[in-house]
């Protein structure tokens, strides 16, 4: 599968470093994607819905989501690979960053 992350919006500050419009073969596009940090390093959060139930629990639904672990695998090297990309680093640190 080719899937493709073009970053949207990058932030200085907080959990979410980031977030992305997705294509999956350039026929499906998940919008509103995030790389955020976790205790355990940076996860890609996908799309999703809250709400409270009966109890006033926060309840949680994804959109959408991989079904194995190969493609969860190349989602997050896509989206880190798109951050990465454009955030300076020590050996381009006279790039422009305006997002």
């Amino acid at each position: 599968m080719d899937i493709k992350a073009k970053l949207i919006k990058a932030f200085d500050s907080g959990k979410v470093k980031a977030v992305f419009d997705v294509t999956l073969d350039d026929k499906f596009a998940i919008h509103g994607v995030k790389l955020v940090t976790g205790e355990k390093g940076d996860f890609v959060s996908m799309p999703y819905d809250s709400w409270k139930d009966k109890n006033g629990q926060v309840q949680r639904s994804n959109w959408v989501h991989p079904l194995d672990r190969q493609t969860r695998a190349e989602l997050h090297r896509a989206v880190t690979d798109a951050y990465l990309a454009h955030t300076p680093s020590p050996g381009n640190s006279d790039l422009p960053f305006n997002i």
